[in-house]
Protein backbone atom coordinates (compact mmCIF):
# COMPACT_ATOMS: atom_id res chain seq x y z
CA UNK A 1 0.00 0.00 0.00
CA UNK A 2 1.22 3.20 -0.58
CA UNK A 3 1.47 6.12 1.53
CA UNK A 4 -0.25 9.49 -0.04
CA UNK A 5 1.83 12.03 -0.94
CA UNK A 6 1.88 15.20 1.12
CA UNK A 7 1.28 18.36 -0.81
CA UNK A 8 2.57 21.43 -0.42
CA UNK A 9 0.14 24.17 0.91
CA UNK A 10 2.53 26.88 -0.06
CA UNK A 11 2.26 25.46 -3.40
CA UNK A 12 -1.45 26.83 -3.98
CA UNK A 13 -0.27 30.34 -2.75
CA UNK A 14 2.66 30.80 -5.75
CA UNK A 15 2.44 33.94 -7.72
CA UNK A 16 1.05 32.74 -10.80
CA UNK A 17 0.64 34.29 -14.29
CA UNK A 18 -3.15 34.99 -14.94
CA UNK A 19 -5.15 33.14 -17.67
CA UNK A 20 -4.50 36.16 -19.28
CA UNK A 21 -1.09 36.04 -19.31
CA UNK A 22 -0.93 32.24 -20.42
CA UNK A 23 -3.10 33.15 -23.34
CA UNK A 24 -0.93 36.49 -24.28
CA UNK A 25 2.09 33.93 -24.56
CA UNK A 26 0.52 31.17 -26.11
CA UNK A 27 -0.56 33.60 -28.90
CA UNK A 28 2.48 35.41 -28.86
CA UNK A 29 4.35 31.52 -29.85
CA UNK A 30 1.61 31.28 -32.50
CA UNK A 31 1.75 34.56 -34.23
CA UNK A 32 5.69 34.69 -34.08
CA UNK A 33 6.33 30.81 -35.08
CA UNK A 34 3.51 30.59 -37.65
CA UNK A 35 1.13 33.72 -38.87
CA UNK A 36 3.74 36.01 -39.16
CA UNK A 37 6.24 33.57 -40.89
CA UNK A 38 3.54 32.41 -43.45
CA UNK A 39 2.28 36.13 -43.94
CA UNK A 40 5.77 37.40 -44.75
CA UNK A 41 6.26 34.40 -47.43
CA UNK A 42 3.03 34.98 -49.25
CA UNK A 43 3.04 38.26 -48.78
CA UNK A 44 6.73 38.77 -50.45
CA UNK A 45 5.70 36.13 -52.95
CA UNK A 46 2.89 38.13 -53.99
CA UNK A 47 4.40 41.32 -54.37
CA UNK A 48 7.07 40.08 -56.52
CA UNK A 49 10.03 39.19 -54.08
CA UNK A 50 12.22 36.38 -54.81
CA UNK A 51 11.86 33.18 -53.30
CA UNK A 52 15.13 33.45 -51.59
CA UNK A 53 14.21 36.49 -50.02
CA UNK A 54 10.33 35.58 -49.34
CA UNK A 55 12.12 32.70 -47.44
CA UNK A 56 14.32 34.06 -45.12
CA UNK A 57 12.30 36.97 -44.33
CA UNK A 58 9.96 33.96 -42.77
CA UNK A 59 12.64 32.77 -41.01
CA UNK A 60 13.23 36.21 -39.36
CA UNK A 61 10.13 36.41 -36.61
CA UNK A 62 11.07 33.23 -35.17
CA UNK A 63 14.27 34.19 -34.90
CA UNK A 64 13.58 37.41 -33.05
CA UNK A 65 10.61 35.50 -30.91
CA UNK A 66 13.30 32.99 -29.29
CA UNK A 67 15.90 36.09 -29.27
CA UNK A 68 13.64 38.26 -27.20
CA UNK A 69 12.40 35.12 -24.83
CA UNK A 70 15.80 34.62 -24.09
CA UNK A 71 16.76 38.12 -23.33
CA UNK A 72 13.60 38.78 -21.10
CA UNK A 73 13.98 35.61 -19.31
CA UNK A 74 17.66 34.81 -19.28
CA UNK A 75 16.91 31.51 -19.42
CA UNK A 76 17.66 29.35 -22.98
CA UNK A 77 14.75 27.67 -24.36
CA UNK A 78 15.85 24.40 -25.96
CA UNK A 79 13.24 24.08 -28.27
CA UNK A 80 13.64 27.78 -29.33
CA UNK A 81 17.39 27.34 -29.68
CA UNK A 82 16.85 23.82 -31.96
CA UNK A 83 14.66 26.23 -33.91
CA UNK A 84 17.32 28.84 -34.40
CA UNK A 85 19.62 26.21 -34.74
CA UNK A 86 17.38 24.87 -37.58
CA UNK A 87 17.02 27.78 -39.22
CA UNK A 88 20.98 29.28 -39.64
CA UNK A 89 21.69 25.47 -40.87
CA UNK A 90 19.05 25.24 -43.30
CA UNK A 91 19.83 28.86 -44.69
CA UNK A 92 23.74 28.15 -44.88
CA UNK A 93 23.01 24.73 -46.87
CA UNK A 94 20.81 26.23 -48.85
CA UNK A 95 23.22 29.30 -49.68
CA UNK A 96 26.32 26.67 -50.05
CA UNK A 97 24.11 24.77 -52.82
CA UNK A 98 22.47 27.94 -53.87
CA UNK A 99 18.88 25.78 -54.53
CA UNK A 100 15.96 27.35 -52.72
CA UNK A 101 14.29 24.43 -52.59
CA UNK A 102 16.31 23.15 -49.49
CA UNK A 103 14.96 26.14 -47.10
CA UNK A 104 11.92 24.31 -48.00
CA UNK A 105 12.89 20.58 -47.60
CA UNK A 106 14.65 21.68 -44.27
CA UNK A 107 11.36 21.46 -42.22
CA UNK A 108 11.19 17.35 -43.35
CA UNK A 109 14.48 17.00 -41.78
CA UNK A 110 14.33 18.84 -38.85
CA UNK A 111 10.43 16.71 -38.38
CA UNK A 112 12.65 13.89 -38.51
CA UNK A 113 15.56 14.90 -35.88
CA UNK A 114 12.69 16.57 -33.65
CA UNK A 115 11.50 13.31 -33.83
CA UNK A 116 14.42 11.24 -32.81
CA UNK A 117 15.22 14.07 -30.44
CA UNK A 118 12.28 13.43 -28.66
CA UNK A 119 12.20 9.73 -28.54
CA UNK A 120 15.69 10.33 -27.03
CA UNK A 121 14.60 12.09 -24.05
CA UNK A 122 12.20 9.36 -23.09
CA UNK A 123 15.58 7.97 -21.85
CA UNK A 124 16.39 11.13 -19.59
CA UNK A 125 15.19 12.50 -16.04
CA UNK A 126 12.91 14.63 -18.12
CA UNK A 127 11.08 13.74 -20.94
CA UNK A 128 10.77 16.80 -23.93
CA UNK A 129 6.50 16.40 -23.45
CA UNK A 130 7.21 17.21 -19.80
CA UNK A 131 8.83 20.11 -19.83
CA UNK A 132 7.06 21.14 -22.51
CA UNK A 133 3.63 21.14 -20.79
CA UNK A 134 5.27 22.98 -17.88
CA UNK A 135 4.61 26.45 -19.08
CA UNK A 136 1.16 25.76 -19.95
CA UNK A 137 0.81 24.48 -15.88
CA UNK A 138 -0.77 26.53 -13.16
CA UNK A 139 2.54 26.79 -10.80
CA UNK A 140 0.09 24.72 -8.33
CA UNK A 141 -0.38 21.85 -10.83
CA UNK A 142 3.53 22.31 -11.67
CA UNK A 143 4.04 21.45 -8.45
CA UNK A 144 2.30 18.84 -7.64
CA UNK A 145 3.17 16.96 -10.94
CA UNK A 146 7.11 17.64 -9.64
CA UNK A 147 5.97 15.67 -6.41
CA UNK A 148 4.27 12.91 -8.14
CA UNK A 149 7.41 12.79 -10.63
CA UNK A 150 9.37 12.32 -8.06
CA UNK A 151 7.59 10.28 -5.77
CA UNK A 152 6.14 7.60 -8.42
CA UNK A 153 7.57 4.50 -8.56
CA UNK A 154 9.59 3.86 -11.60
CA UNK A 155 8.06 1.12 -14.01
CA UNK A 156 9.88 -2.51 -14.08
CA UNK A 157 11.76 -3.36 -17.44
CA UNK A 158 9.81 -4.19 -20.22
CA UNK A 159 11.35 -7.70 -20.72
CA UNK A 160 12.03 -8.08 -16.79
CA UNK A 161 10.98 -12.07 -15.88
Amino acid sequence: MRTPIAHDEQADQVDEPSTGARIGAIAAMLFFDIIAPLGLFYGLRAAGMSIWVALLAGSVPPAAHYVWQFARNRKVDGLGLFMISAIAVGTIASFITGDPRLLMAKDAWITLIAGAWICGTLFTARPFLYRLMQPFMPNKHRVRLDELWRDSPRPAACCAP
